[in-house]
């Protein structure tokens, strides 16, 4: 899937959330970059295991270390190109 820099930064920021264990904020702030593909792009790091699903009803996402470097790559991407 392609992003653009503004939504590497949406991502990112999203994330970020994740990492501080505001699961539901993730969710809304993937909601607000992606509109209507936002759950194509949370099934998406899913499938690349950079969350997982967890809780009584595997409904929480929780970064996984693989998500922790994709964040770190987002993060330390130049301020100039990440828009």
């Amino acid at each position: 899937m392609e992003l653009s820099s503004k939504e590497h930064c949406h991502l990112a920021d999203a994330l970020t959330l994740l990492q501080r264990g505001a699961w539901r904020a993730f969710e809304d702030e993937l909601w607000i970059a992606f509109g209507d593909r936002w759950e194509h792009v949370k099934n998406m790091l899913v499938q690349h295991q950079h969350i997982a699903l967890r809780g009584q009803w595997k409904d929480e996402p929780a970064l996984t270390e693989r998500g922790q470097v994709l964040l770190q790559r987002l993060t330390s991407r130049p301020q100039a190109a990440a828009g």
